[in-house]
């Protein structure tokens, strides 16, 4: 289950499941050559097309309430400078970041290091208009790709449980299931209206 209801009903629980991959396997995969343009920096200073990208390939999804509450513009670029400037999710590592596309970028990947020899994937968004077109499964084995000649061993990354799409592709790409997170939330605050609960449904601003 996506959510599941803690000890009380306005309490809700998202799961996220944490996957591993040898990264070698990414590296003897096949990459879709020259259909994609990459950009292989991502600026700090200039990361507003990033931003815009990320609140559009989350929009109205539950699961971006743990990166941008409210889903705003700014709460997304908060979040981005976390990532990559703090190391909150690891060591940024920015030869191993991508923007897809031109100056209106289809996808982007955030590329950390979390320890010695183990590479971690902060961040993969595709704009909703470019998805089931590859970019994705692309994205993550570029980053691989450069991880590996960085003398990476792992690439790990975090999924929603309740992202069937994404944990499809990470699953044929490899990554194997290695524990859970959990984020919870307060949800809608049920009201009694004539004796009866009503519990109204959450929602994404």
């Amino acid at each position: 289950m996506s959510e599941r209801l803690g000890t009380r009903p306005w309490f809700l629980v998202r799961v996220y499941l944490y996957g591993v991959l040898m990264i070698a396997l990414a590296v003897g995969a096949s990459v879709l050559v020259g259909r994609f343009t990459l950009r292989p920096t991502l600026e700090v200073t200039n990361a507003a097309p990033a931003v815009r990208l990320l609140a559009r390939a989350y929009a109205g999804d539950p699961a971006a309430r743990c990166f941008a509450p409210t889903a705003r513009l700014d709460e997304w670029a908060q979040y981005l400078g976390q990532t990559i400037a703090t190391p909150s999710l690891g060591r940024w590592l920015p030869e191993a970041s991508f923007l897809a596309g031109g100056e209106v970028p289809s996808g982007v990947v955030i590329t950390t290091e979390i320890a010695k020899g183990v590479a971690h994937i902060a961040q993969v968004a595709v704009d909703p208009s470019a998805r089931r077109q590859g970019l994705g499964r692309h994205l993550v084995l570029s980053a691989a790709r450069v991880a590996a000649a960085a003398e990476a061993k792992r690439l790990t990354l975090i999924v929603a449980e309740a992202n069937a799409n994404a944990r499809a592709l990470y699953a044929s790409l490899g990554f194997q299931p290695r524990g859970e997170f959990i984020f919870g939330h307060r949800g809608p605050v049920p009201r009694r209206v004539g004796g009866v609960t009503m519990r109204a449904s959450a929602a994404v601003a």
